[in-house]
């Protein structure tokens, strides 16, 4: 999100490990993808990021406008942390499939299948006033769904990774981010009008539509040889998996201090998150406003300044640009703060919303850039998206604990905290960064 959120909406593909070990088998003469897989893989990341839309935009907003208090909120941000921890797991369907029937295909079917389900309990929850909110159930279903979207998640990438030759990536990359951002404005703005109009159950009957579609094709689908992992390769890839998390941080180039970096980088821009959506809806703005606004205009005025800081980073180099961003997230806290704890007209929020959110999504993309550099030769996309999961768990943490604080502190005294912490992050993020560098060198001295 990032946040884009803690996370941003669709999360960087991870960088791919040299061809003569991972490539599929006749990766060289991989061919294009069908109109049908294509399809498939659309509406797979759609339907992904739509459920994450509805999770920190639509259900915060709704449950908010039904006066559940800050504290008892904080619980939707520990969604994010199946997103985040995947990779712990993620051997597990590369090992298993399902014999001639499939792989990735049929892992795709099944949790499409389960998410319906889930999603169909939640539509029958009585969350309609004057009802009384089953906030029990509610974090079930919850809780449900966010797994079963990142067992998903998991199922989408071993597929396109399979599926992608060397020339088909970067478009495959392009299409996962154009249906991230597209599926989460969905799933915030578009859930949040429906819910205007047509209340809680059809609101989220909406969700379901995408992954029946989407379990349709999946049904329809029949992998090719070549989309299939090898079972005895799957074995040994489970015991080099989890032999390469530890060997990550035994590297002279990481261990705690670049850990810690990546768990404080964004530590006080995603506690000003946390807040921002019970914020616009305590400050009078309608469900279908505060999803017009994140949702489409800062989305557009981000993807500006994301272009502008890959220019940067062109130009110089993501360690550099590092300099700019940190002190930006110190002045994305106060444009959101000021105008809202002012209380200026709705105009001034609006601006400063969408200059917060355009200053903080970008940091992801810089993030990620910082983290590929560290990744090994060997075991790329294993120490990405370890990296990056450690990076997305602490901002979901950093957002989470942003709600009962503001409960004890009000939005002026945890809005002042954020920005403290960053002012604090512009000093410590440079020595962190130092110091894990300065381990490089170290084999070379001895």
């Amino acid at each position: 999100m990032t946040i884009g959120m803690s996370i941003p909406p669709a999360s960087p593909a991870p960088p791919q490990a040299p061809t003569t070990t991972t490539a599929a088998p006749g990766a060289a003469q991989q061919p294009a993808l069908s109109g049908l897989e294509w399809a498939l893989l659309v509406c797979v990341y759609l339907s992904q990021y739509m459920a994450y839309g509805f999770f920190f935009v639509s259900l915060m907003v709704i449950l908010r406008e039904r006066g559940v208090p800050l504290a008892h909120m904080g619980w939707l941000y520990s969604l994010g942390l199946f997103t985040g921890l995947k990779f712990l797991w993620a051997p597990l369907m590369d090992r298993w499939g399902f014999g001639r029937h499939g792989h990735y295909s049929v892992w795709l079917a099944l949790m499409q299948a389960l998410l319906i389900a889930a999603l169909l309990w939640l539509a029958a929850l009585p969350m309609n006033a004057p009802a009384a909110l089953p906030l029990g159930a509610l974090a079930a279903g919850s809780v449900l769904v966010a797994f079963l979207t990142a067992c998903q998640d998991m199922a989408a990438d071993g597929l396109s990774c399979r599926l992608l030759g060397p020339g088909q990536r970067g478009l495959g990359n392009a299409v996962q981010m154009a249906g991230g951002m597209l599926g989460f404005a969905a799933g915030g703005g578009g859930v949040l009008l429906l819910y205007e109009s047509l209340g809680w159950r059809w609101a989220v009957l909406s969700l379901t539509a995408l992954n029946l579609l989407t379990l349709a094709l999946a049904l329809a689908y029949r992998e090719p040889p070549h989309a299939r992992p090898d079972p005895v390769q799957g074995r040994q890839r489970m015991r080099s998996h989890w032999r390469q998390l530890l060997a990550f941080w035994r590297q002279p180039h990481t261990g705690w201090p670049w850990a810690a970096f990546l768990a404080l980088l964004q530590a006080g821009v995603c506690m000003a998150y946390g807040v921002l959506t019970p914020m616009l809806v305590d400050a009078g703005w309608s469900a279908g406003k505060i999803g017009r606004v994140i949702n489409i205009y800062a989305s557009v005025a981000s993807v500006a300044v994301m272009l502008a800081l890959g220019w940067l980073m062109r130009r110089t180099s993501p360690a550099r640009a590092l300099r700019w961003m940190l002190p930006a997230q110190v002045l994305a806290v106060a444009l959101l703060a000021a105008p809202l704890l002012l209380r200026a007209g709705d105009v001034w929020v609006m601006l400063g919303v969408i200059g917060y959110l355009a200053l903080y999504m970008p940091l992801g993309a810089l993030a990620a850039a910082l983290m590929m550099g560290q990744a090994s030769v060997h075991a790329p996309a294993t120490d990405f998206s370890m990296q990056y999961g450690l990076y997305t768990c602490a901002g979901f943490a950093a957002s989470g604990l942003a709600l009962p604080l503001a409960g004890r502190m009000g939005y002026a005294g945890l809005l002042a905290l954020a920005a403290g912490v960053g002012a604090l992050m512009c000093l410590l993020i440079p020595w962190l960064w130092r110091r894990s560098q300065s381990l490089t060198l170290e084999p070379a001295k001895s």
